[in-house]
């Protein structure tokens, strides 16, 4: 039943709004505003490519850009296990802009990217990337821009990242 009445996997309060965003797995990115109801659609694919598993989020409070994870097109989330093993490099870190309404791919051939977190100071996300069992950095600004870098090696599969609020 989740393919037709959605699966959260990660949700952030934009602090300006008061909205909610919401990364299902099977609808996209959702919201819903301060009154509650009912979850609008927000984004479900980008320059054609639809969302198969949308992942995790951050918003940057600054200016409500907000940052998720698709982990790629081909599997669904129960079949995520497949998308992990078959090496498939469909899975994209994404950034939705509220004002302009656009969604674009910040980079492309991820095989499962995971949830992302951004920095403090807005310069950069790091992404959980499962199947490597590692953590990318991703700066967003500097004379970095889009350069990915490796940011941690672990012993095991990341399936969450989130930063320490102080």
């Amino acid at each position: 039943m989740e393919h037709i009445c959605g699966r959260p996997l990660g949700l952030r309060f934009d602090q300006k709004s008061d909205k909610l965003y919401i990364a299902d797995a099977y609808m996209g990115l959702v919201i819903v505003g301060p009154e509650g109801g009912l979850a609008t659609k927000v984004a479900t694919e980008s320059q054609g490519i639809p969302f198969g598993l949308t992942n995790g989020l951050d918003i940057d409070q600054r200016s409500g850009v907000v940052y998720f994870t698709h982990s790629g097109w081909r599997y669904r989330r129960r079949n995520c296990i497949s998308a992990i093993v078959s090496g498939d490099k469909t899975g994209r870190p994404m950034k939705y802009d509220p004002k302009s309404k656009e969604t674009t791919a910040l980079l492309e051939n991820l095989i499962f990217p995971n949830r992302v977190a951004l920095s403090k100071d807005g310069y950069f996300i790091l992404i959980a990337d499962t199947t490597n069992c590692k953590i990318l950095r991703l700066w967003l600004k500097s004379s970095k821009l889009r350069i990915v870098e490796d940011f941690a090696h672990l012993l095991g599969f990341p399936n969450n990242i989130r930063r320490n609020l102080k």
